[in-house]
């Protein structure tokens, strides 16, 4: 099960971006379209982004990067 409040970012193939930023970009996204937060888990595989979204609860992001 997903909550309408999570985002779980799979970075697998981003190159040349922050991860943390386009997250913060997402969830700044989300709260001006629909007034809501979100957490954020960002990894390279889904999951641990899904796991990196219990830590970021409440409202909030966290990344695992790929060395962990």
């Amino acid at each position: 099960a997903v909550s309408c409040d999570e985002a779980f970012l799979d970075v697998t193939d981003l190159v040349g971006h922050d991860p943390e930023q386009m997250a913060s970009i997402i969830r700044k996204e989300i709260f001006e379209t629909t007034g809501c937060t979100a957490s954020v888990g960002i990894s390279l595989n889904m999951l641990m982004a899904r796991l990196a979204t219990r830590r970021a609860k409440p409202n909030g992001q966290y990344y695992i990067p790929g060395e962990k």
